[in-house]
């Protein structure tokens, strides 16, 4: 029983935290939740939530590989092209195996924060930005960066089967502005979640909301990055 349960630690181990041995290296659910309410995404996206899963980003650049994990700071040119969204936890959450998700990205403003984004799953996947136009000025906080359903679980790795409802649009901070906070959240995609395309503005957009909206509940992941502006 001891030998299996230090096996079993050891493994947590590798996922998480051994680079080495070529596993992405990203925060536990526990850890996201932490990071998440430092820089206030808790509450300033959702008022709560308790993460289950882990949620993977990674950027791919000119054939080099950049995770994003709870706060990494990248840039525009770094994040240009869509990410790909993984759950590297998935072999220990096994009834998440066979849902399908959403994925959702919105961009916000920092805030003051102390220093420190295929199963037969169905997730919905968001990103958005919630410090535009600057963590200063949040007049057009949330911005929708990415909405889509439809993915499924291949390994770890998720992949959209349909089209997404709001295009991935890369992080573009203005000039001069504090580096903005890029939150992309995972959901358990409802019954009937939508697949016709928004027409409208990605300005003032509200996750929350549309998640109540169109009944997906609270998230079941989240992660973020920090982005500034592009150098002049």
């Amino acid at each position: 029983m001891l030998q299996a349960s230090l096996y079993l630690y050891a493994l947590i181990c590798t996922i998480f935290v051994h680079p080495a041995l070529g596993f992405p290296v990203f925060g536990t659910p526990a850890q996201a939740k932490a990071a998440l309410i430092r820089v206030k995404l808790i509450p300033d996206v959702f008022p709560k939530f308790d993460p289950r899963l882990t949620l993977g980003i990674t950027y791919h650049v000119n054939g080099t590989a950049l995770k994003g994990n709870l706060g990494t700071n990248l840039t525009p040119a770094d994040t240009a092209n869509r990410p790909v969204w993984s759950i590297p936890d998935i072999d220990f959450k096994r009834e998440f195996e066979r849902k399908t998700f959403v994925v959702g990205m919105v961009g916000k403003w920092p805030r003051c924060f102390a220093p420190i984004r295929i199963y037969s799953l169905t997730l919905h996947t968001n990103y958005l930005d919630p410090d535009a136009p600057s963590p200063t000025n949040r007049s057009a906080s949330q911005v929708r960066h990415f909405i889509g359903g439809g993915f499924k679980l291949e390994g770890t790795v998720l992949r959209n089967t349909t089209p997404a409802l709001s295009d991935y649009l890369g992080p573009g901070p203005l000039p001069g502005s504090p580096p903005h906070r890029y939150a992309t959240f995972l959901f358990l995609q409802p019954k009937d979640f939508p697949t016709t395309p928004f027409t409208t503005s990605i300005l003032n957009f509200n996750l929350s909301s549309f998640a109540e909206q169109v009944k997906m509940g609270l998230p079941v992941a989240g992660n973020f990055i920090m982005v500034g502006p592009a150098p002049s």
